[in-house]
């Protein structure tokens, strides 16, 4: 077998193989028992047919592609290891150059690798995680908000005043056109809250039941629809029902309702939540930070687009899964925005590009370091998963396929090789 290589770019190679027919030969009869699968043939099994006799039944060119076929899958991958400088990325491109019974088989493959990547320094950064602190003013907030999540409603036989839930049907008009999405029916309103634009809710204190009130707002510059930032909005809007809201007390009573057992106790709770919340966040903070200097302190080759690409697929996978999960469709989420996937596609493909090289440098730190589970550590994690779906038997399928289990051990590298990298350069 003789091999040449070709570059192509930095990130692309092409490799022409040239192989005997003696070779390829080898294989005609496993190729002419993998045919008879497909062909039958009077007299014989399938899987028990001759070279000779099923070359007389399809032709001696059929069964020397089949063999050609085999020969290169059986192949393929000891010859790309062995001849890229670099590790291979996704699946070769392959063509058959030359073919013919009898005569050597001649293929070339393109393959696409990894980028060249200098790791550069990665430890003693010398990062600090940002204290972090609560203040009374947060604790009352979320106070507040457990107040609210109790309050009693009350239809109320009387005009609007601020503080009431209102039910309203708005209509919105751009220079007396009707504005596209602006029209709405049984809207609940929190009089006082301006969910929907500064004085807005003013506009309906007095109102009465069925009373229809007419008004011009100006949208701020600001506003996320640029359709209507900077512009003046007229109004018309129905009040169906009025509601008086009934907030209870913030005491001892309320704090038993969300387990605590006083009024100090839930104070105290809140404050280790949001305490803890916050520390979570600085350490995420100061990774990152720790992550972007990784990436600094390496050098890059050109990344590959299909990389790049590959990235891209799997953060929208992420956001899709995400809005699946709170019971959303991804589609009518695009609509919301009025974005299409290419769209976000572009917006984020900074940070596709710095997630991509995030994990080319941790993958060398991780070989340098040599940092990797051990089959005990990646069984636990499988068997873990495993507990998870017990009655799912095509989840169960895939995680304990080859494929799944590579890729498990990928992360749990990863993981590891953060581990080890915040001990090395965060205090």
């Amino acid at each position: 077998m003789k091999i040449t290589s070709k570059t192509i770019s930095e990130a692309q190679i092409e490799l022409t193989v040239e192989v005997d027919a003696d070779d390829v030969a080898k294989y005609l009869e496993t190729a002419a028992n993998n045919l008879s699968h497909q062909v039958k043939v009077a007299g014989f099994r399938e899987g028990k047919v001759p070279y000779q006799t099923m070359k007389t039944q399809v032709g001696d060119m059929v069964v020397w592609e089949e063999a050609a076929k085999i020969f290169i899958a059986k192949k393929l991958d000891d010859i790309v290891a062995d001849n890229c400088p670099r590790p291979s990325l996704g699946m070769p491109q392959l063509e058959i150059v030359k073919l013919a019974p009898g005569n050597s088989l001649e293929f070339k493959v393109k393959v696409e690798m990894l980028p060249e990547v200098k790791l550069g320094e990665y430890k003693n950064f010398a990062l600090k995680t940002e204290a972090v602190a609560v203040e009374d003013k947060e604790i009352d907030k979320v106070l507040e908000e457990l107040r609210e999540s109790r309050t009693k409603e009350e239809i109320a036989d009387r005009p609007v005043a601020s503080g009431d839930k209102v039910l309203v049907d708005i209509k919105m008009f751009l220079d007396k056109v009707p504005l596209e999405g602006g029209q709405a029916q049984g809207t609940a309103i929190i009089v006082g809250k301006d969910y929907i634009i500064p004085g807005f809710d003013d506009k309906l204190i007095g109102a009465g039941k069925d009373e229809e009130r007419e008004f011009t707002l100006l949208y701020p510059e600001t506003h996320f629809q640029k359709n209507i930032a900077g512009k003046k909005v007229e109004f018309k809007v129905k009040v169906n029902e009025v509601y008086a809201r009934v907030l209870p007390t913030v005491d001892d009573e309320l704090a038993k309702n969300f387990g605590s057992k006083d009024l100090a106790d839930l104070r105290h709770n809140i404050h280790e939540g949001l305490l803890s919340e916050k520390q979570h966040q600085a350490q995420d903070k100061v990774r990152a930070k720790m992550i972007d200097q990784l990436i600094d302190a390496t050098t890059f080759g050109d990344l590959p687009e299909s990389l790049i690409d590959s990235e891209l697929q799997m953060m929208m996978a992420e956001m899709e899964h995400s809005i699946a999960s709170y019971g959303g469709k991804f589609d009518d989420y695009l609509a919301s925005i009025k974005k299409t996937k290419d769209d976000l596609k572009t917006e984020w493909r900074e940070d596709a590009i710095k997630r991509v090289k995030a994990a080319l440098a941790l993958r060398l730190v991780a070989e340098a370091e040599k940092i990797q589970p051990d089959e005990a550590e990646i069984e636990h994690e499988l068997e873990h998963l495993k507990s998870h779906y017990q009655t799912d038997n095509r989840a169960l399928e895939v995680i304990n396929s080859p494929a799944y289990r590579r890729r498990l051990a990928s992360e749990m590298t990863s993981r590891q090789t953060v581990n080890k990298l915040v001990e090395w350069n965060i205090k």
